[in-house]
């Protein structure tokens, strides 16, 4: 049943400047710490019950500062918890900014150091002023659950995503994570509130492009995970967003390189600093820990600028999430924040069964709407680097049962035995088409095409093609003969400037 309205709407309309409470999540609606909270950082509240929040679209959370899902003082799941789970899918979209996630109940445990988090925990959320942010707390909704219990509030960031375990009540709070409105938190700030946590984190989107960091572990309380300082122990409050960085001596830069070319370099480089002074002759071990290119490590020196410089070639697509480590002096391996290398294949060659228009077709980065009717097979290619496929010598009868009885069926053989691909096999015509995307070579105009290569193949493996629309990429075909005398056929392609 959908609660009734619980707080007045400070702000009746979405400004920019306002953030939206779902009133059943915290206590006292407008006046609750939450609220009370953002209007100290110059926000208006909005405070709405579910039916409210269920009536909201993605556009309309998108308009807010911040969406707060808080501590309505230590309760089990309630009707308005269930109701941000059933469009999870929708606010969790239009939360672009920085995130904060916390497996506990700040707001029973205001005087103990809940408000000191819950003040700067929602600064964070602010802190991305472009973006929506969000402010979430667990309350003591998974107290005392079995381990790797799914967590579907969180399902819009990562369906499936996130699970936690109940921990019972750890006390010793230590803070592995960074950010300038997170300053005033201390681990003593955090610790002793008789039940500092109450459910952690078993499992969360942690590598990629957008992963969650652990901003605070229940120190010496498992060890299922370290942090990046060497401390062990149970996250139990997730982050992220910009300017958030792991608490190490050692660093890993850039952070981000996207739109990589596959066969290009990655390059990273570990700064290894104490006391904020360059470590030289440090070992730094570099790794990658997910992605298409894992697992890869090396182990590199620092320069006299404790630099150490480590590069590695893509040759599948995807995003690889690399992290670096050292030992310390004193004997605690450090490891540094993740950097992710994005390896696309700039080029794919698309087949389908005729030309025409195939409407959108899409790999994993981009939209394209290429001209070879449905879009049937793909391949990632480079200039250098281009498919193959049989061609038939003959044809070979088969017999099938008709209507009218038994009747021949002719089909394409080869002179391997290796079967043709559907698409040719079907009417011996098929249309081929080169599309490219490159944002870092071509910024201006990162979108390619070759025209559509036309291809009528006769049964004993002649080929016709004919080249319709236009386009800047130059195709043609190629045919040859292995040396077991089967025929085989490929797509060669220019790419201008390249």
């Amino acid at each position: 049943m959908l609660t009734a309205a619980i707080g007045l709407a400070i702000a009746p309309v979405a400004t920019g400047q306002t953030v939206l409470i779902l009133g059943g999540t915290v206590s006292g609606g407008a006046a609750s710490l939450e609220a009370t909270k953002a209007m100290d950082a110059g926000m208006s509240v909005e405070v709405v019950d579910d039916a409210g929040w269920l009536a909201k679209t993605e556009a309309d959370f998108s308009t807010y500062r911040a969406l707060i899902l808080g501590d309505a003082t230590c309760i089990s799941i309630n009707a308005s918890v269930l109701a941000a789970e059933s469009n999870a899918a929708t606010w969790a979209a239009a939360a672009s900014g920085n995130i904060i996630i916390m497996g506990s109940d700040p707001e029973f445990h205001a005087s103990q150091g809940g408000e000191a988090y819950t003040e700067s925990g929602i600064d964070f959320a602010l802190a991305d002023a472009d973006n929506t942010g969000a402010y979430i707390t667990l309350s003591c909704y998974y107290h005392g659950v079995a381990p790797n219990t799914p967590v579907p509030l969180l399902d819009g960031f990562a369906p499936g995503g996130f699970t936690v375990k109940g921990v019972g009540c750890f006390n010793d709070a230590h803070i592995v994570a960074s950010h300038p409105a997170m300053d005033p938190l201390t681990d003593v700030l955090l610790s002793n509130w008789g039940c500092s946590v109450h459910e952690a984190f078993d499992m969360w989107p942690d590598v990629g492009l957008s992963p969650f960091l652990v901003l605070a572990i229940a120190e010496n309380a498992g060890g299922e995970f370290t942090a990046a300082d060497g401390s062990v122990g149970t996250p139990y409050i997730l982050a992220r967003g910009e300017d958030l960085s792991v608490i190490s001596d050692i660093t890993l830069t850039p952070e981000e390189s996207l739109g990589l070319a596959l066969g290009s370099e990655c390059c990273l480089t570990a700064t290894v600093t104490e006391d904020d002074v360059p470590l030289m002759g440090e070992t730094v071990h570099f790794e990658i820990i997910a992605g298409p290119q894992s697992p890869q490590s090396a182990d590199i020196v620092t320069d006299v600028n404790g630099e150490a410089v480590f590069c590695y070639s893509g040759f599948v697509e995807g995003v690889d999430t690399i992290v670096a480590s050292f030992e310390d002096s004193g004997g605690t391996t450090q490891s540094s924040n993740q950097a992710v290398c994005e390896f696309i294949a700039e080029c794919h060659l698309v087949i389908g069964s005729d030309s025409g228009s195939s409407g959108a077709w899409q790999p994993d980065y981009h939209v394209f709407h290429p001209q070879v009717g449905q879009v049937q097979e793909s391949h990632p290619v480079l200039m250098d680097d281009i498919p193959a496929f049989p061609l038939p010598s003959g044809v070979s009868a088969v017999a099938t049962v008709s209507a009218i009885g038994v009747a021949p069926h002719w089909v394409p053989i080869t002179t391997s035995g290796v079967p043709l691909p559907d698409w040719m096999a079907d009417d011996m015509l098929f249309s081929v088409e080169v599309v490219m995307w490159n944002p870092v070579a071509l910024p201006a105009t990162p979108e390619l095409d070759s025209p559509t290569l036309v291809v009528a193949v006769t049964p004993n493996g002649r080929v016709r093609t004919s080249l319709t629309g236009s386009g800047a990429i130059d195709i043609w075909a190629e045919t040859y003969t292995d040396a077991d005398g089967q025929r085989w056929i490929r797509f060669p392609f220019q790419v201008p400037g390249f």
